[in-house]
């Protein structure tokens, strides 16, 4: 007689701080119980919630074992829904078997709130130059397909004009006044870097025969005389 061999596991992750709880499915329950325990879950909300409360607050629990990939998907997705561990009653973000279910907007809004601030796993931590350059090193050479730039330019469109949420609101002349005092000292971003000659060409062709109004030249004149006189007084009061 044939021996079945088991194929993977149902496990569940339970918070016993406020029961919620998380299923997933894995070949190797050890290396998935680290992995999730020591911040390197896959599932961002499960992670930031581990980072909150601390992994000591986290119980790992195989629920089944199972002989076949179809069979593991099937019961992953039986087990989120038996335990309504999907969020916000839980930390699945779908339904399972790999991704079957789409996240709903409250999910979205759930997911996107987990990451923000301190429970960011980011919070706090810097890279080291070493790393930096790793990432950049990385990046050279590499071009972006003309799909990835096509939505790139979509996104910056949602958030151009009167729809990006700085719109209609100046920056006050005391704030940048404390920018500017802020930033002295310190070399620009831009500091060593040139710009193409096709690029410099653009900008020329673009400013050529522009000539600002009477209108213009007195809102850039009294903005310039606010913005010296806001940085007199707020030097006067640094001294």
């Amino acid at each position: 007689m044939k021996q079945n061999l088991t194929y993977g596991y149902i496990y569940l992750i339970e918070n016993n701080i406020n029961d919620k709880r998380y299923v997933g499915q894995t070949i190797d329950p050890d290396k998935r119980e680290y992995a999730h325990l020591n911040g390197f879950s896959d599932c961002p909300y499960l992670k930031a919630a581990i980072n909150k409360h601390g992994s000591f607050h986290f119980q790992f629990v195989l629920l089944e074992s199972c002989n076949t990939l179809e069979d593991l998907n099937r019961r992953e997705c039986f087990w989120i829904k038996e335990l309504n561990t999907l969020a916000p009653h839980g930390y699945n973000l779908t339904g399972g078997g790999e991704g079957m279910s789409s996240p709903s907007p409250e999910t979205r809004i759930k997911l996107r709130t987990a990451k923000r601030g301190v429970n960011s796993p980011w919070w706090g931590k810097k890279l080291s130059n070493s790393h930096k350059k790793k990432l950049s090193d990385a990046k050279k050479g590499k071009k972006l397909s003309e799909a990835h730039k096509k939505k790139l330019s979509e996104s910056s469109k949602r958030l151009s004009g009167d729809k990006h949420p700085k719109y209609g609101k100046p920056v006050s002349a005391e704030t940048s006044v404390k920018l500017s005092l802020a930033l002295k000292g310190k070399p620009s971003h831009r500091r060593g870097k040139k710009l193409p000659e096709e690029h410099c060409r653009r900008i020329s062709e673009a400013m050529k025969g522009r000539i600002p109004s009477e209108e213009t030249k007195r809102k850039i004149s009294e903005a310039n005389k606010r913005y010296w006189a806001q940085k007199k007084q707020v030097a006067q009061e640094q001294i």
